[in-house]
């Protein structure tokens, strides 16, 4: 996913729910982007960045990525290659 894809996801969200007062992210390449950042500041939207190497920052996404991984990914959608 990039950044513009980030981005055209973000303004549907914002047609149906709002447009949020700031996003917890961490620096992955999508989220580091210039049209990211550019579409935060014309909109208001704080980002949140995570601090590197920092997992604990976001536990819960991390706790819940974790978790939908064993439980779903590796249980039920992969049953062979």
């Amino acid at each position: 996913m990039t950044g513009t894809q980030v981005t055209q996801a973000l303004i549907r969200i914002g047609l149906g729910c709002g447009t949020p007062e700031g996003i917890s992210c961490d620096n992955g390449p999508e989220f580091i982007s210039k049209v990211l950042d550019k579409w935060a500041y014309d909109h208001h939207v704080i980002l949140n960045f995570s601090r590197p190497g920092k997992p604990t920052d976001n536990a819960i996404i991390e706790s819940f990525n974790g978790r939908f991984r064993e439980e779903s990914l590796n249980t039920h959608w992969f049953l062979s290659l």
